[in-house]
């Protein structure tokens, strides 16, 4: 049933995964307590004296909400994740804009491979935003946005002591009116060093290639980073000190690096 209704009311490449996401959640969760459920609805009359927000030609309007949402959970075993969903109706009672709906759909799934050495993590959010984020939150200036990742965390305890990290990551960002749809191909690695039982050294970097499907508006580019770190801990207070590089080549504009630290 999640299945039917997501791809009755979504549209956009993601929409489908973001139902296969949930409806996975719910076939792999076994009936035990660490699963829960729950819904809500609700209903709102609004009077406003300015809908459309113009500081000039003012409008009255009332505005009629039904919202419905509901969530899933399950938070035992190799296989956890989460998924939300919302369905908001905005009528116009005067007819400043027409019958509007928004949906809000997000899903998460961790999935552990092999214990403390491979995860694996899935999550698909769908939303509405402003076009012009300057601009006034009305339904003439917004539009649907779908973001999806996918990711590995790879851990290597190469020695004692000694651990190494590696993330590759993948990236799909959709926008229904604006001119921004991209991917991004992620690879971070990381070496950390126990040097003594509360005190740990790190090094690590991470390379991002962005890749926009309309490249006339837009500049592909890749980001690179690396940097160094130290982590403390005590009884009653621990602090870390991280500092490194950041270097951006854009296929079209100026190159630009940085320095950083925290």
């Amino acid at each position: 049933m999640q299945y039917t209704i997501c791809t009755d009311l979504l549209s956009g490449r993601n929409a489908v995964l973001q139902c296969l996401l949930l409806t996975t959640i719910l076939a792999a969760s076994p009936a035990v307590s660490a699963f829960t459920a729950s819904g809500g609805f609700s209903m709102g009359l609004e009077h406003t004296d300015n809908v459309r927000l113009d500081p000039v030609n003012e409008e009255d309007d009332q505005i009629l909400t039904t919202v419905l949402d509901g969530y899933i959970e399950e938070d035992d075993g190799p296989l956890t994740g989460e998924a939300t969903a919302s369905i908001s109706n905005l009528n116009y009672l005067d007819d400043s804009f027409g019958e509007e709906n928004y949906f809000r759909l997000g899903s998460r799934l961790k999935w552990i491979q092999v214990k403390d050495r491979l995860v694996w993590h899935v999550s698909d959010y769908f939303d509405q935003r402003e076009i012009d984020s300057l601009g006034t939150s009305t339904p003439n200036n917004t539009e649907s946005v779908n973001a999806f990742s996918i990711g590995a965390g790879l851990t290597l305890p190469v020695a004692d002591r000694h651990v190494i990290g590696i993330t590759p990551s993948f990236q799909d960002f959709y926008y229904d009116s604006t001119d921004a749809d991209n991917q991004q191909f992620g690879l971070a690695a990381a070496w950390s060093y126990q040097l003594r039982p509360t005190i740990s050294v790190s090094l690590g970097g991470d390379v991002r290639d962005v890749q926009y499907d309309d490249q006339v508006a837009n500049s592909d580019y890749q980001a690179r980073r690396i940097n160094a770190g130290i982590n403390v801990t005590r009884s009653r207070y621990d602090y870390s000190i991280t500092a490194g590089q950041t270097d951006i080549k854009r296929d079209m504009f100026n190159d630009t690096d940085g320095f950083n630290a925290k």
